[in-house]
């Protein structure tokens, strides 16, 4: 939930907007790699 949440806020910005993909994605990965676990 708190992800959209992310992204709606560097949407405001083009490059932000870059960085938080990045984030989300990086965070998405982490959660599947805990979920393994």
């Amino acid at each position: 939930m708190t992800l959209g949440h992310r992204h709606r806020v560097y949407k405001k910005n083009q490059d932000s907007d870059k960085i938080g993909t990045v984030a989300d994605n990086l965070i998405q990965g982490w959660n599947n790699v805990f979920s393994d676990l």
